[in-house]
């Protein structure tokens, strides 16, 4: 663990990145255990949750958000959609473009997902003593506070 100096923080906010970075690799370590059984790549599943998360879009914004290729997005919708997780429909004012947006199937496999994802932070809440429970309540709460002040959080 850090003694709490160095950058690119000072102090407490250099040890809080430390710990939040070694939350996240344990985390992302669990996490792939909820799916490791699904047919789903990680990438497959980020188009998912894009669109469960903000709905029907175009493979070109789809490609933008995620940081991909067009041709790239294109691979993951033809095998998503013949999973029967997404279809792709024509625009309702552009009759040239499609939108991609999920099916029924595919918001419960999200949803699956985020469930799964509840039960293990649920678990993971439970074995803190009641005291870490309210101070981590406490700081999350202020950091969410300070996250939507400046526009990070919708």
């Amino acid at each position: 663990m850090s003694t709490g100096t160095g950058p690119p923080g000072e102090g407490t906010t250099y040890e809080l990145l430390e710990v939040h970075a070694r939350l996240m690799e344990v985390l992302r370590r669990r996490q792939k255990l909820t799916w490791v059984d699904d047919d789903l790549t990680m990438p497959q599943l980020k188009v998912l949750v894009r669109l469960y998360a903000d709905g029907p879009c175009s493979a070109g914004r789809l490609a933008e958000e995620l940081g991909v290729s067009r041709p790239a997005v294109t691979g993951f919708v033809d095998r998503l959609e013949g999973k029967g997780l997404l279809r792709r429909r024509r625009h309702p004012s552009d009759r040239r473009a499609l939108m991609i947006e999920l099916t029924a199937e595919g918001s419960r496999r999200v949803e699956a997902v985020y469930d799964a994802h509840r039960r293990e932070m649920a678990a993971l809440f439970a074995q803190l003593a009641p005291e870490d429970q309210r101070a981590l309540l406490q700081g999350l709460r202020a950091l969410c506070a300070v996250a939507e002040g400046r526009g990070l959080v919708p």
